[in-house]
């Protein structure tokens, strides 16, 4: 690696600027257990993922010398670490912070295509310190970040002490942004890219989400002259560093009453909001949404988060007035259902949070420059275009060197009676009904997709029964083992006289007195007991004592010395029953006594087989569970 600062690699002044009508699709993914967007880029030959962030300025990809938990993967999947061994160093240094998360690396420039246009050298860092970014969830290696130049952290360390050129920069090695490099030597009005984002496939979101650059998608909107143009808002110091419009008006319905929301509630007289792609929720104060949530009796959050958790059927109706354009927000983009995701956002039982939700939640508001962030659930309610051209004026075409007017065109997707009454009959077939408007298996993260929408804990749960059901299925699989052992060892043996006479012997002595159970002192329970057991074995008191000699117990409690019963009625029905019960046992055991001498006699083989049996079963019937 070499090269400092004071070298600067030259554009190629006769190379294409990225051709319009250019279109990028956009990948779904997960960041927060909500909706996110990746693109690939190409840099050193390498093409990694990056999220599509209209929030930031700067180009960064977390490197092989990241250690850091974000940059570790998670659950069996990796992150894709960028080689940065072959960029060219800059002798400068960068580190940003989000609302959630922060990067920090070395910058450094390369070759970068995006979009099949290569930009020669383009500087952006090299990360090796990232934080709190779900790398894993989003599939991605760092971020692109698509707001204007004058935003970029890089560029700005780039020229400190000396003046800022902010949006009139045209060398890609001084900023972190890429629309320097894709737009240079572009002609006037062409300057521009439209973004188009589809929810999930089961909420309706069917077809591909686009950046599109110098042309819009007419799968989101007719045309260019179709969208409603406004003038990005500038900071205090007259520099434009965000796509930022005003916010004049937010209407909620309840119950088919529409209710005003006071937009004093932001603390300022006419709010700003930044249209943010990477930003996976809006966000806004908690006074203005304790106002906003309380037209349908939702508040804060107990449970220390201040976020606001609401019923999954809940139908929300918002109609925001931002820029020029009314934008009603579509039901299941205010209401939104939480994926099963790792280091998804809380959520209420039901999986269920409203799409805004206040800026503790995220982070600190004090450095924005801003009283809303719209994110991802609001911009796919809208088709939204980004220009660095004065589109307001009608530019004539022809090369123009930097961002001279910044502007936003916002198209409302559900502003027609038909295109809303459709978006308010998805929000009652998926959420009320229960039904999928399409099929999430392409989609990483899903709940239904194909790394599985089960979370850290429903994937422990599922590991743990898979267990306990393997651990289970073994031991039934053992004691059958064991049982059928035992049952051939009592029968083989049963045949010789060996253990299965003894064990037979045993409990018949237990059943005649041998036992304390039947002892002098034995309840006349326990004495029923032990004659039952004696007559299951083919034994009767009788056949060692005479049954007339048979008398109850003393009055002293004390028995005689047949005593180990009560006195048989001989001439009672159950008497007699039972004497043939025991006599047919009698006869099968003389049966299998007549097989055996038959086998000893006629069939040495057969006594082969039974020895190589017997020596097979000479071990404890436990060694089966070791």
């Amino acid at each position: 690696m070499m090269e400092t600062t004071t070298h600067r690699m030259r554009r190629v002044v006769d190379r294409r600027a990225i051709a319009n009508g250019t279109k990028v699709t956009l990948q779904r993914a997960f960041n927060g257990g909500q909706l996110t967007y990746t693109a690939p880029i190409d840099v050193e030959g390498q093409t990694v993922n990056v999220q599509v962030d209209t929030g930031s300025s700067d180009l960064w990809l977390a490197s092989k010398e990241c250690k850091t938990d974000s940059c570790r993967g998670k659950e069996g999947n990796k992150v894709y670490l960028f080689d940065d061994s072959k960029s060219a160093e800059t002798g400068k240094d960068f580190s940003i912070f989000y609302l959630s998360g922060s990067a920090s690396g070395p910058v450094v420039t390369s070759p970068v295509t995006f979009g099949g246009t290569q930009v020669a050298s383009q500087a952006y860092a090299a990360a090796d310190q990232v934080d709190s970014q779900q790398l894993t969830n989003m599939n991605a290696t760092g971020i692109l970040g698509l707001a204007l130049p004058a935003n970029s952290v890089i560029q700005q360390d780039m020229f400190v002490g000396q003046k800022n050129p902010n949006n009139t920069i045209d060398d890609a090695t001084k900023t972190g942004s890429l629309l320097t490099g894709l737009w240079q030597g572009a002609a006037s009005g062409s300057r521009y890219f439209g973004v188009g984002l589809k929810r999930l496939p089961s909420d309706g979101g069917n077809g591909d989400s686009t950046l599109t650059f110098g042309g819009v998608d007419t799968a989101f909107v007719p045309a260019l002259e179709s969208m409603k143009w406004s003038s990005a808002v500038a900071d205090s110091d007259e520099v434009t560093r965000k796509w930022k419009l005003y916010v004049s008006d937010l209407v909620v319905t309840v119950n088919g009453t529409q209710v005003q929301i006071p937009l004093s509630s932001t603390g300022a007289q006419i709010p700003l909001a930044i249209l943010d792609t990477g930003a996976p929720l809006n966000y806004a104060s908690s006074e203005f949404l304790n106002a906003m949530y309380g037209a349908w009796n939702v508040g804060p959050a107990g449970d220390g988060s201040g976020g606001y958790y609401v019923d999954c059927k809940l139908q929300m109706e918002i109609s925001i007035l931002v820029g020029s354009a009314i934008i009603p927000i579509h039901p299941l983009d205010a209401n939104l259902k939480q994926s099963s995701t790792s280091g998804a956002v809380a959520s209420n039982a039901d999986g269920c949070i409203g799409a805004f939700q206040p800026f503790n939640s995220a982070g600190n508001q004090s450095d924005l420059p801003a009283e809303f962030v719209l994110g991802a659930p609001f911009l796919r309610s809208v088709y939204s275009a980004y220009s660095c051209d004065a589109i307001l004026d009608n530019p004539v075409p022809g090369s123009q060197g930097g961002c001279v007017r910044p502007t936003v065109g916002l198209y409302p997707l559900y502003n027609t009676t038909d295109t809303y009454n459709q978006a308010l009959s998805d929000f009652q077939k998926v959420r009320i009904q229960g039904q999928k408007l399409g099929d999430n298996s392409q989609i990483a993260g899903a709940d239904d997709g194909p790394t599985g929408g089960f979370g850290t804990g429903a994937k422990i749960a599922v590991g743990v029964v898979v267990g306990l059901v393997g651990i289970v299925a073994i031991m039934v699989f053992l004691l059958l083992i064991l049982k059928r052992r035992r049952a051939r060892e009592e029968h083989l043996h049963g045949l010789d006289g060996g253990v299965g006479d003894q064990e037979e012997k045993d409990d018949l002595v237990h059943a005649r007195g041998g036992s304390t159970l039947v002892g002098p002192y034995a309840s006349e329970k326990e004495r029923q007991e032990a004659r039952q057991l004696a007559i299951l074995h083919g034994h009767f008191v009788e056949d060692d004592v005479d049954p007339a000699s048979l008398t109850p117990n003393n009055a002293g409690g004390q028995s005689t010395t047949a005593s180990t019963s009560q006195a048989w009625d001989v001439d009672s029905a159950g008497y007699w029953e039972a004497n043939a019960i025991r006599n047919q046992y009698r006869k099968k055991q003389q049966q299998h006594q007549d097989g055996r001498r038959s086998l000893a006699t006629h069939g040495s083989q057969a006594d082969t087989h039974f020895s190589s049996e017997e020596h097979e079963l000479s071990e404890s019937p436990s060694s089966a569970l070791r």
